[in-house]
């Protein structure tokens, strides 16, 4: 199922570099540890660490769409070295 916000999205110019979304996984132990379970709640990890490049997470998305620009039809050049610093924000 497609959300609105992927059908917006989908109007960019995009560089394939992440394998979809990014893992989920339920800390079932850490759920017991910290007595969440008992109280019903549930306890899940983003798993950036799971993605073959970069560590997944939002700079590599947001490269996605800088090298899909950069790539696209009439394009000359580009240097979206903001996207590789580990500090940027935003």
């Amino acid at each position: 199922m497609q959300t609105l916000l992927d059908k917006s999205l989908s109007s960019f110019a995009r560089a394939d570099l992440l394998q979809g979304p990014t893992p989920i996984q339920r800390a079932e132990r850490l759920e017991q540890q910290l007595g969440l379970k008992a109280q019903g709640i549930g306890l899940f990890l983003k798993r950036d660490d799971h993605m073959l490049i970069g560590g997944g997470g939002n700079k590599l998305r947001k490269l996605e769409f800088h090298l899909g620009a950069a790539l696209g039809p009439g394009s000359k050049r580009s240097s979206p070295s903001a996207a590789f610093n580990p500090t940027m924000r935003g």
